[in-house]
């Protein structure tokens, strides 16, 4: 027994060694892009992947406009092509932070990231002004420079503003919306190559533009609400999951940015708690240094061991992920810093949108066929986030605050896991998230999306001929 415990015991011993001695770089983003940048200089046809790898397609031709009229001219170019074939469609790109295949063509791959730089920033209106390919990362960056943050972001910072806005990127928070909702207006180049301006006063082509898919033209230029710069008081601990399922709805209106994390096959789940203080309060860097690294660390050993043997994965969550997250912590960081937690880039993702009044038996339902299934094992958390509702057309938010239900899969075949999961959420008419996997039918997706005609609608008077759809989408909107 000895032995066997030491032989486990040995890649948890690694693992901690490689996480302090190169810290942050255990989990590097290999973000999509970085990959297609080094062949798009051999080649004028990358090879572009969904986010986890598993589905990929070259363009026809790849562009890197640095200004509008580079934009334009493309647009133009595949709009005097007389057919309507998969090579003949645009789609934009920019971190490719998408598991679902949204980015994905045969067509004219567009990539905004040499079209990022910031225009404008209004300090006394918190507002900025900047061109769509830029990273939140580096916007969030300028801004902090200025006294200004955005006001909420997610789990990772990679994304471009576009990306973000185009798919409804969202942290958590019933107090705050998604960036969408941040948008105060957005220049637009259309399918004619024409550009437009949309405004929140625009009620009908705001709500759709602004998580749009990439379907009504490129967005070029964002001008974003800004928050006054913060920091946060991070706090994580453990709790066994029916407290938190008898608490969450309190804590969710009273702490500004409560996440859960549970941990599969054991009764625990890992709470996260971020609360706004000044920036009179001193950021601790060391200690979001030590959170970063050990969540690392769990995951890389869920990760390694799950992958040789998944019927190990329930041992590995109850002795080793759950001991490491059961670490309590507690720092102040830069709203740069400790929103953010880097998850690994290798894994297959789904997210549904819940009511709130549906969130604990949904999430009990879950719990439970995680549990008994002999299918699957799941080798990683279930995250929940909160959101705030909103007037965004496709926003998974519209009209309602939802508990956001993240299921993952690292480097195993996720279809049963994924299949009855999202039979589950379907069961309480739960949303999609459009940038994850999902088998949403039309059907669905129009009864538990009350705009979706409306979009199609208007998707269909900007760009009549479809060239900023791809197979993907027309089976998902069009059926």
């Amino acid at each position: 027994m000895k032995t066997f415990v030491a032989f486990l015991l040995l890649p948890v011993a690694l693992a901690v060694i490689v996480a302090l001695y190169f810290g942050n770089c255990v989990f590097v983003h290999i973000e999509n892009d970085f990959a297609a940048l080094r062949r798009a200089a051999e080649t004028t046809r990358p090879l572009w992947h969904t986010y986890e790898r598993l589905e990929s397609m070259a363009p026809r031709a790849w562009h890197q406009p640095t200004n509008s009229r580079e934009i334009i001219d493309t647009i133009r170019l595949v709009a005097r092509q007389d057919d309507d074939k998969e090579t003949s469609k645009i789609r934009v790109v920019g971190a490719g932070h998408s598991w679902s295949p949204l980015g994905l063509t045969a067509g004219h791959l567009i990539n905004l990231d040499k079209y990022s730089r910031v225009l404008e920033i209004d300090v006394k209106n918190a507002r900025v002004t900047t061109q769509s390919g830029i990273r939140l990362r580096d916007l969030n960056r300028a801004l902090f420079e200025r006294g200004l943050a955005l006001e909420n972001i997610g789990s990772i910072d990679a994304q471009s503003l576009a990306g973000a806005i185009s798919t409804s990127t969202h942290g958590s928070g019933v107090k705050y919306g998604s960036i969408s909702t941040k948008v105060l207006w957005l220049e637009m180049i259309l399918a004619n190559g024409s550009t437009i301006n949309i405004t929140r006063d625009d009620t009908g082509l705001y709500g759709a533009a602004t998580t749009g898919l990439g379907l009504l033209g490129v967005i070029s230029v964002v001008q974003l609400e800004c928050a006054r710069a913060f920091h946060v008081y991070r706090e994580e601990s453990l709790e066994h999951v029916d407290v938190a399922m008898e608490k969450w709805s309190e804590r969710v209106n009273a702490i500004d940015h409560y996440s859960t994390w549970w941990i599969p096959y054991t009764s625990s789940v890992r709470l996260v708690k971020v609360t706004r203080v000044g920036r009179e309060r001193r950021a601790n860097k060391s200690d979001a240094f030590t959170t970063r690294s050990s969540f690392g660390v769990a995951v890389q050993l869920g990760w390694w061991l799950g992958s040789l043997a998944p019927r190990l994965v329930p041992h590995v969550m109850a002795y080793y992920v759950r001991p490491l997250f059961g670490i309590d912590v507690a720092f102040v960081a830069t709203a740069l810093d400790g929103l953010q937690l880097d998850p690994p880039h290798v894994h297959n993702e789904m997210e549904y949108f819940i009511d709130l009044e549906n969130y604990t038996r949904c999430f009990r339902d879950l719990v439970a066929f995680v549990r008994a299934s002999d299918e699957f094992k799941t080798n990683f958390i279930v995250q929940t986030r909160f959101s705030a509702s909103d007037r965004v057309w496709l926003s998974p938010m519209y009209e309602r605050p939802k508990a956001a239900i993240a299921i993952m899969m690292y480097r195993q075949d996720a279809r049963a896991f994924f299949d009855g999961a999202e039979r589950i959420f379907q069961s309480y008419d739960g949303r999609p998230h459009w940038a994850k996997k999902h088998s949403a039918s039309r059907d669905y997706l129009q009864r538990v999306y009350p705009m979706f005609r409306e979009f199609l609608r208007v998707r269909e008077a900007l760009d009549p001929r479809g060239i900023f759809l791809n197979e993907y989408l027309e089976g998902v909107l069009y059926g």
